[in-house]
């Protein structure tokens, strides 16, 4: 067997030392190389999952937007249907309102309870004194003697009776500075009080019929 020499000893030693120096070497490069890479991917995953948070949320607040948009369009196109149903239903019913008004007052209880509330409005608007009242032609008798007892408890000291031929129906109540116009003429002048009131019962009519309706299904 060969025996090496002191040189060829240290020699080998210090390749040795070499060798064991650059594989740490190449093992920290790795071990940092590594790490830069798992930092590079960590960082590439945090972004994209903030991207896709991003993402996401701009989609939900666009979907807001057009569920917003999509309901204004439809509270819009519902009340302009609703705005023409209106006017339909008042273009038919306001022609009826007239001879309704008649028929009320051509039926006896209809009218007493008209009469009597002339006198009651009578007794709050109008102050004591002379009154006169204006009744249509036919003004019977005992509509006559019944709004005369009602309103001399309302303050009417000397009550007047006398027909006017431009009333149709109801009557028309005079005293000094003021008038209480109680005839049909008077109810159909207020287009826009009218208007509503027919709205209002319309309405009421059609929320019935539909509670009815859905009660029996």
């Amino acid at each position: 067997m060969k025996m090496l020499s002191s040189n060829e000893t240290l020699a080998r030693s210090l390749a040795e030392e070499v060798r064991k120096e650059v594989e740490s070497e190449c093992r920290e490069v790795l071990e940092a190389a590594k790490r830069e890479a798992d930092e590079v991917v960590a960082h590439a995953f945090t972004s994209a999952r903030a991207r896709g948070h991003a993402a996401i949320a701009a989609m939900r607040q666009e979907g807001r937007r057009r569920l917003t948009r999509a309901e204004a369009r439809r509270q819009t196109r519902e009340q302009m249907l609703n705005d023409t149903r209106a006017a339909e239903a008042l273009r038919r019913a306001l022609p009826l309102l007239e001879p309704a008004i008649l028929q009320r007052w051509g039926n006896e209880a209809g009218r007493r309870l008209w009469l009597e509330a002339v006198a009651r409005h009578a007794r709050t608007r109008l102050l004591p004194g002379d009154w006169a009242v204006e009744h249509p032609l036919d003004f019977a008798s005992e509509d006559r003697d019944r709004l005369l007892a009602s309103l001399k408890c309302a303050g009417g000291d000397n009550i007047v009776f006398r027909a006017a031929p431009g009333v149709k129906a109801g009557v028309r109540v005079r005293a000094e500075g003021a008038v209480l116009d109680g005839t049909s003429d008077a109810l159909l002048a207020d287009q826009s009080a009218l208007k509503s009131l027919l709205l209002a019962e319309l309405s009421y009519g059609a929320s019935r019929a539909f509670g009815s309706t859905g009660g029996t299904a």
